[in-house]
């Protein structure tokens, strides 16, 4: 499987959302980047408060509330999806704005 990502996407996903601080987007980040180790769930709780794994330690999280959290997991979700319709699903959530556009740009370059 190859993955292709563009930050300008993800920047303009964070824009749409209101996630404006760069801390904040980098937690959010490094939290979706962990999708495949800790599922949907643990994803979850480092959107929002954080996460305690087995040994009792805990990650604080990116601190977003329930409503950008569940707006972020559903772009995130795996399901089979074209090419032309996951281009759709991140425009739905990030709507019309001139970064994630650009991303999309330059995605469509490689593709």
């Amino acid at each position: 499987m190859i993955r292709v990502n563009n930050r300008k996407v993800l920047d303009g996903v964070m824009e749409a959302i209101g996630v404006t601080d760069e801390g904040q987007k980098l937690a959010v980040f490094r939290a979706i980047d962990k999708l495949d180790k800790f599922g949907v769930e643990g994803v979850k709780l480092l959107l929002g408060e954080g996460r305690k794994d087995e040994s009792g330690d805990f990650t604080k999280g990116a601190g977003l509330d329930a409503g950008r959290v569940n707006r972020l997991m559903e772009l995130f979700a795996k399901v089979e999806q074209t090419h032309a319709e996951v281009l759709e699903r991140v425009s739905s959530l990030a709507g019309a704005n001139h970064t994630t556009e650009r991303g999309f740009q330059e995605l469509d370059q490689i593709s």
